[in-house]
């Protein structure tokens, strides 16, 4: 059985290394196209129509990605929930009229529009720091292949750019359960995503993948960071100084894991005797941002039978962990990456 799941680990791999040259290679061209403008917001125009609000400026219509529309409502003050509601009333013009008089009134010392070819991604303050994220792509792959990882996936989603590799060993949790770890790199230039590496944990027959954050929970990095709760961010006096500092604690991070990656698999390990309240955790999910739809579907999943090759067949904690983690393959993008974050808190509480 294990022969078996080393032989779909490395299927995994020769899938990975494909994946994360493309996805660098879309990354790579995004650095190249994208522009900044800064400008007063008496100089932008909206449309609104059925089809989503477009941002005009001088004299072009830009897309807007879902999150820089919710940067632009936010921006101007105005609770998505209730332009989602105009916007439902199709009161079109009673929106664009808000947008352009409230941003208007709220954002007198001009907005920063981050822009790749003929879409907004990010509606941010003039003071926004721009970070180049390629070296610290290029610091966090080198480290990672001098410590033995392996390229598993890359990701370019509306606000974030996520790289993950694999440590090639695998590790058996219980019978016919087999698991891989590793590490994710994510950060992005269109707000709400601080720098961030995790550890990852990948249930090898179906590929389910929860990311999590513990490592920095375990690993001092020192002044150059400040850290906060499950990331770090970037202070300013870290972004002053020069990017080799900032490549070389990527690299400490990189360093340590390789000790903290045992502990985490006692962590997984826990998952598979941990009894779990369902209703509980989907109630505390869904405060977090978990639809009610995908809850609904977790919720079916963990209490209907299911091949080892879906889920594990205990009722614990890694169960639930695998099927938010499963559902989330059927995503795209950053709600993908959401509900492997929350596989992973899942793993976590239950520890």
């Amino acid at each position: 059985m294990k022969q078996e799941a080393i032989a779909k680990l490395n299927g995994i791999i020769e899938e990975g290394r494909k994946n994360m040259i493309a996805t660098i290679v879309d990354i790579t061209k995004e650095f190249q196209v994208r522009k900044d403008y800064i400008t007063r917001p008496e100089t932008l125009d909206y449309s609104v129509t059925s089809h989503g609000v477009e941002l005009i400026l001088a004299g072009t219509e830009y897309g807007l990605t879902n999150h820089a529309l919710s940067q632009l409502y936010a921006k101007a003050g105005i609770p998505k929930v209730f332009a989602d509601r105009v916007s439902k009333l199709q009161e079109y013009g009673l929106l664009r009229s808000m947008l352009s008089r409230l941003n208007n009134k709220v954002n007198e010392k001009g907005i920063l529009l981050r822009i790749v070819e003929n879409t907004v991604k990010g509606v941010l303050s003039p003071s926004y720091f721009r970070l180049d994220a390629s070296p610290l792509f290029e610091g966090f792959i080198e480290r990672s292949l001098d410590a033995g990882f392996v390229p598993y996936r890359g990701m370019n989603t509306d606000y974030r750019y996520q790289i993950s590799f694999l440590l090639p060993e695998v590790f058996e949790l219980g019978q016919s359960e087999y698991v891989v770890f590793g590490l994710s790199l994510t950060t992005g230039d269109y707000g709400s995503q601080a720098l961030q590496i995790s550890v990852i944990a990948l249930r090898i027959w179906c590929s389910n993948l929860a990311v999590g954050t513990d490592i920095f929970r375990k690993v001092h990095i020192g002044k150059r960071f400040e850290l906060l709760e499950n990331v770090i961010e970037l202070s300013a006096a870290t972004v002053e100084l020069d990017t080799k500092t900032l490549i070389s604690g990527i690299g400490d991070v990189v360093d340590n894991s390789l000790k903290y990656i045992r502990e985490i698999k006692t962590v997984i390990a826990k998952s598979t005797d941990a009894e779990i309240d369902l209703k509980k955790a989907l109630s505390d999910f869904r405060k977090r941002g978990m639809s009610q739809e995908v809850a609904a579907k977790v919720e079916l999943l963990y209490e209907t039978d299911q091949p080892l090759e879906v889920l594990p067949q205990k009722s614990n904690a890694w169960r639930l962990s695998n099927c938010i983690s499963y559902l989330a393959k059927s995503e795209r993008g950053d709600k993908r990456i959401d509900l492997e974050n929350m596989a992973f808190e899942v793993l976590d509480q239950a520890a």
